[in-house]
This record gives C-alpha cells, sequence and structure tokens, in this order.
C-alpha cells in the first residue's frame, strides 16, 4: 500500500518479490517535501520483506514490534520461502530497525510530513499490531485483519482479536471511513462491506471457544484457498487450545 499526499510518500508493509518491490520504488517521486515514511502494521516475515528496498524512508511500527522475541524466526521464515520460490533477492535481509515508535495507548496521532495519522493497537492475531486511519483521506489499512480471503490467523489471544474488532467498530462510528486496505484480500469501499467483515471475523472467533468446533467454512464462509486455510484452521484450534483462550 503506497499513498502520495500532501506532498508526503507513505507506504505499509511493501511486498513481495524483487519486482513488485522495485516497481513500487519507481512509483515514488524522487523528492518528496515533507518526508518518506515506511509504516509496519505489524512484524510478520511477509510484511517486513521491503525493508532494504526503501532506504532513506523513517521506519515506524509499534513499540511492541521493536521488542518482538520471534525477530530471528521472522527473517527465517523469509528466506525459506524464498529458498521454496527461488526469489533470488540482490539486497541483504533484516529485521528493520525502527526510526519512530508508535505508542497507541499514550500517543494515537501523529503528523507524518503533511499527513494526518492515527494509530490504534490491533493486537489478536500479533501483539505488535496496528491500524492506522488517515481522516481527511477516509483511508484504514489494517494490516492482517478484515480480509475477505481468509479468517484470522491467531498468533495473541482471542480477546484481543475480539478488542482489535471493537476498534474498528469504533473508527467507523467516528470517521467516515471510505476505503479499508487489508494485509490479505481485496480493498473494501464501504461502510456496510467493513461491518460485513467484522461481523465474518466475530462468527469465526466464537466458533473456535465451543466444545464443538465446526468447520470454518461454516462460521466464516466461502474462500477460494481451501487446502491453505484447512491448515490454518486446524492451527488456530491447536494454539486456542493449548494456550486456553
Amino acid at each position: 500500500m503506497a499513498c502520495h499526499y500532501a506532498q508526503t510518500d507513505v507506504i505499509w508493509d511493501p511486498a513481495y518479490t524483487p519486482d513488485e518491490l522495485l516497481s513500487i520504488q519507481e512509483a515514488i517521486p524522487e523528492v518528496s517535501h515533507f518526508g518518506k515514511f515506511l509504516i509496519y502494521t505489524h512484524g510478520d516475515y511477509d510484511h517486513i520483506v521491503g525493508r532494504p528496498y526503501f532506504e532513506g524512508f523513517t521506519q515506524i511500527g509499534s513499540d511492541l514490534m521493536e521488542v518482538r522475541q520471534d525477530k530471528s524466526r521472522s527473517l527465517a521464515q523469509l528466506r525459506a520461502i524464498d529458498d521454496e520460490y527461488y526469489i533470488d533477492r540482490s539486497v541483504s535481509l533484516r529485521y528493520p530497525e525502527l526510526d519512530m515508535l508508535i505508542r497507541p495507548e499514550t500517543q494515537s496521532e501523529y503528523r507524518l510530513g503533511g499527513i494526518d495519522i492515527k494509530f490504534y493497537a490491533a493486537q489478536g492475531h500479533t501483539v505488535d499490531g496496528l491500524f492506522s486511519l488517515l481522516p481527511e483521506l477516509g483511508l484504514l489499512v489494517a494490516g492482517d485483519y478484515l480480509s475477505n480471503v481468509e479468517f484470522p490467523f491467531i498468533e495473541d489471544t482471542i480477546g484481543h482479536y475480539h478488542e482489535s474488532m471493537d476498534t474498528a467498530k469504533k473508527i467507523l462510528k467516528e470517521c467516515k471511513v471510505e476505503t479499508m486496505v487489508p494485509g490479505h484480500g481485496t480493498i473494501a469501499y464501504t461502510t456496510k462491506e467493513i461491518l460485513n467483515r467484522i461481523d465474518h471475523s466475530t462468527r469465526y472467533l466464537d466458533s473456535l471457544v465451543v466444545p464443538d468446533i465446526v468447520d470454518w467454512r461454516i462460521s466464516w464462509g466461502y474462500s477460494p484457498f481451501e487446502s491453505f486455510l484447512d491448515k490454518m484452521h486446524q492451527k488456530n484450534i491447536d494454539y486456542v487450545r493449548s494456550h486456553k483462550i
């Protein structure tokens, strides 16, 4: 996701292949009078891959991303995917060193160059997640939430995930969101569609805490990526049972 507005450039989680990343580079003006910023919605491998391609950008993420204990795992996953799919990069992969730490519980509103951005904690998928809201543009960048192709993947807690869904509802009440960009899946352009995705996610989360967990197709709905989601559904079940969340 890239945004050029008010002589400022902001990108979120640029990915994934070298050609894709180079095309994002080329789309950004050489001169941005009020600065260039790279925001990480969280620190999973597929969201940090763009780090070495955007030197000179102010690197931004949550304070909890800075202290993640599994940074080496994220890099190992990234290298394993590159090996599996024969992706040859001309850059050295490394975990981001953040220039600006976002602490949404103490300060949610920031001005990045010429753009006002509000950040909200978005936990549940991971502990270090962020929602980014650009009120002037009616734009919400949701990271790995509110997808229409994958149900919630839980690596934190169901309770935190529910809180993130409540946060999304709160944002919709406080601001007219005309565009919501998830990390995976298609963009939502209406409040009705965003609320529908919140409802889908909530139904799926609720299905994981009952004695007889149903097939994800019943609790969440259709996705074309069934084989992968079968594995992720079982992973969620195992995680919830082992962590008693």
